[in-house]
């Protein structure tokens, strides 16, 4: 095997699945929402409804990342 050769073998191995991407759009997506949960318990009063949009904007993003991993666990699986 030559370098060339080497090198092809590596990429090839190196890539990322589908389902890793999908875990780390979740994982983002997760940790986004955390902040935005902790962000809307502890708005001032008048900052509360705003703060509240925003964490339900970014469960809505988590809850569909969520989805997509499933779905490609499951059929990674199957």
């Amino acid at each position: 095997m030559n370098g060339h050769d080497a090198a092809r073998t590596w990429w090839h191995q190196a890539r990322r699945r589908p389902v890793d991407d999908a875990y780390t759009l979740w994982f983002n997506a997760q940790s986004r929402c955390t902040h935005a949960l902790r962000a809307w318990s502890t708005a001032a009063p008048a900052r509360r409804a705003a703060a509240y949009r925003a964490y339900l904007d970014e469960l809505a993003v988590e809850e569909e990342a969520a989805g997509m991993l499933e779905r490609l666990h499951l059929q990674a699986a199957a």
